[in-house]
């Protein structure tokens, strides 16, 4: 069983100051309950019965017959409302199985560009985009926007082959730079002006830009999926074992492209250069490297693919990965996971109706 939104399923905690509020409330409604039904209590002329010595002795007695008969009512209706509350947030979460065979005509293929830009993506551990400029090394973030370039203009030249592209861009939080489109100058804009200082949000959360990145598919547009990840695979929130889960259950493809040394450097901040003697006095600098295995043993659960952005074909790799799913007008055989969120509905539906059946009830 899969679940499309699994962060659902922190609502399940709220199940246990449920339990007490009718734990509290069955204390609180049952010994008036018993008081109504007590025959001690009942008609007109059984008021000097209700005497301090009647309900001492009807507190010392054991429970009528017809009071353990509502002390199981009342057991059995809260327990059918907590499975009808915890059958809704199951319904809530998504839950698929099973699978089936379908036919599509794929007009191509969306590609959707998601972008690191956190901090770290400013370490200058990656090769160099441009060996005539007399250094040896550039950021991360820079080789990122030069694989891209090289993969677009890849694009350019191919025949037969229909690729609408988008951009995504996230560090603590997460935004769509870009819809997906036909318009290649709007992404080369994008990336002509890509930083780290693109958001003002702090921290990296690989989730939430996978997540924003799944959104931006139009479900009634039959196309290829995929998105290129380019990070260095540092993650200080969220799980992006999570968000790759969601992705394989809306059959979107992924490619991770790893950016950085796995021998790290320091991470500049910001106006200070990361060799700079300013920043070591004022505090050991923080080292930040590549997390390939992170990031392979991710990606190995749901058959994505991992290629080293460090090496000189990194861009033709990429490339080969989409073209094949960018043919026009081809029909496709897909492995459709089926939606079963309607059955939790309806057993949450019929918990309720027989919560209400044993739903105590006094005829006065």
């Amino acid at each position: 069983m899969k679940f499309d939104h699994s962060g659902m399923f922190g609502l399940l905690f709220t199940v246990i100051p449920l339990i007490f509020f009718l734990i509290i409330h069955y204390k609180l409604k049952f010994p008036v309950i018993c008081r109504l039904t007590d025959p001690l209590y009942s008609g007109a002329a059984s008021t000097k019965r209700k005497s301090k010595n009647s309900r001492m002795l009807r507190t010392n007695s054991s429970l009528t017959a017809i009071q353990k008969t509502l002390s199981i009512r009342y057991f059995f209706s809260s327990f059918f409302f907590c499975l009808f509350y915890i059958l809704i947030i199951a319904a809530l979460r998504g839950p698929r199985w099973g699978t089936r065979i379908v036919q599509q005509l794929q007009h191509g293929a969306d590609v959707l560009i998601a972008f690191d830009i956190s901090r770290s993506m400013n370490v200058r551990d990656a090769p160099s985009i441009n060996k005539d400029d007399g250094t040896n090394v550039s950021s991360r973030l820079e080789r990122a926007v030069w694989i891209t370039k090289k993969i677009i203009s890849s694009f350019d030249n191919a025949q037969s082959v229909n690729i609408r592209l988008g951009v995504a861009i996230g560090k603590g939080e997460a935004v769509l730079a870009v819809p997906l489109t036909d318009d290649r100058e709007a992404v080369y804009a994008i990336l002509d002006n890509l930083s780290t200082m693109s958001m003002t949000s702090r921290g990296t959360n690989l989730e939430k830009l996978l997540d924003v990145s799944q959104q931006a598919f139009q479900e009634d547009f039959p196309s290829a999926r995929q998105i290129l990840l380019f990070t260095d695979g540092e993650s200080l929130a969220g799980s992006i074992n999570s968000a790759l889960d969601r992705l394989n259950a809306k059959n979107i493809k992924i490619a991770a492209v790893g950016l950085g040394s796995v021998y790290g450097a320091p991470v500049p901040e910001a106006g200070i250069p990361a060799d700079s003697s300013q920043r070591i006095k004022r505090k050991a600098p923080v080292i930040s490297y590549l997390k390939a295995d992170a990031l392979m043993s991710a990606l190995s659960r749901t058959g994505g693919i991992y290629i080293d952005g460090n090496r000189e074909e990194s861009p033709i790799l990429l490339a080969d990965t989409i073209k094949p799913n960018a043919i026009s007008n081809a029909w496709v055989t897909r492995e459709k996971s089926g939606e079963r969120w309607h059955i939790f509905v309806i057993l949450a539906l019929i918990s309720l109706s027989v919560s209400t059946l044993f739903t105590l009830r006094v005829k006065r």
